[in-house]
């Protein structure tokens, strides 16, 4: 049977946003995350693989498989499986702008090349592919590295120079302390 669990700091922030925000756009960005997320649960039933343990997180889900290893052209696959299906809906749903674009923010987001998101699996795993362990995580690190720097320096201008919003500066701050604390 598969566990799921939601940490204290998830219900913390839905509760906050659901206070600060509390529109139908904020019900549009949270189907959005589930439609990616239903993405990855697909792909995994299609490849049989099994689910131990699924974490709600605040912006999006962290699945535990029964499975330790598959083939990496299948982790490559699981890996962009969500960003694929926030695209597909972004061409289906072009005329609901929002929705629409919220879907292709969530994709391209999740394409950065940062341990922990998709496109951080999707590089962990082609650099598999033709490396060893050792080579292709200190590649990753690096790349994640200079990602999340990109990422927080975006955030921090956006924020102070443009007084703008402060989520892409709390998403890379999230990230930073998501990847170092493993």
């Amino acid at each position: 049977m598969t566990k799921i669990k939601i940490p204290a700091i998830t219900v913390i922030c839905l509760i906050g946003l659901i206070l600060i925000e509390p529109t139908v756009y904020l019900g549009l960005i949270f189907l959005s995350i589930f439609l990616h997320e239903l993405g990855h649960l697909f792909v995994m039933a299609v490849f049989g693989i099994g689910i131990e343990k699924v974490t709600v997180l605040p912006i999006g889900i962290d699945i535990k498989r029964r499975e330790k290893y598959i083939s990496y052209p299948k982790e490559l696959i699981l890996a962009l499986a969500g960003i694929a299906v926030n695209l597909i809906v972004f061409f289906i749903c072009k005329k609901y702008e929002f929705f629409a674009y919220t879907n292709l923010l969530y994709a391209l987001i999740n394409l950065i090349p940062i341990k922990g998101l998709d496109g951080g699996n999707a590089l962990e795993a082609f650099l598999l592919s033709f490396l060893d362990l050792n080579r292709a995580e200190r590649i990753l690190k690096a790349v994640s590295f200079i990602f999340l720097i990109i990422l927080w320096m975006t955030g921090v201008y956006i924020l102070l120079v443009l007084n703008g919003n402060i989520s892409i500066f709390a998403l890379s701050v999230f990230l930073f302390l998501s990847t170092n604390m493993k």
